[in-house]
């Protein structure tokens, strides 16, 4: 993963990700108001959650209470590199979880994944950037 706007060449670290509720829209140029088209994060439970202090109840070992987006919790934090020879070393890792679906009712196809900036500027908006999941599916033939 690179900085894609060209205007960062430095490494980032401990960036913040979730899943949120819907696909992305066209606020990315939005430099004040970013992702707000992505919704809250993911949360298809509907379970009454204290946003206001997270760290009271979801904290690593307790996973299980956080709210189903948050991969912050479960993973740990994301790096952005600044130049794409670092991209491999600094940001390429492998996730396995056990909790969200990609298929059936609770399936993330469709939403957002957003990745947070809490450490730039304050007249920026936190959330950096944010894709869209979508799952193709390959049709096969075989001849007869």
């Amino acid at each position: 993963m690179v900085h894609a706007d060209g205007a960062n060449v430095n490494n980032s670290a401990d960036h913040r990700w979730a899943i949120h509720k819907h696909a992305p829209g066209a606020d990315y140029y939005n430099w004040t108001a970013r992702c707000l088209s992505a919704g809250q994060v993911y949360q298809p439970h509907l379970l009454d959650i204290d946003t206001r202090h997270p760290e009271s109840y979801c904290r690593p070992g307790l996973e299980g209470l956080c709210q189903l987006g948050d991969f912050t919790t479960r993973h740990g934090t994301l790096s952005v590199a600044g130049k794409k020879a670092d991209s491999a070393r600094l940001t390429r890792r492998l996730f396995t979880d056990s909790v969200i679906a990609l298929a059936g009712k609770y399936a993330i196809m469709r939403k957002s994944l957003v990745i947070f900036d809490d450490h730039g500027p304050l007249f920026i908006a936190r959330k950096f950037m944010f894709v869209h999941f979508e799952m193709q599916v390959a049709s096969v033939q075989i001849p007869i």
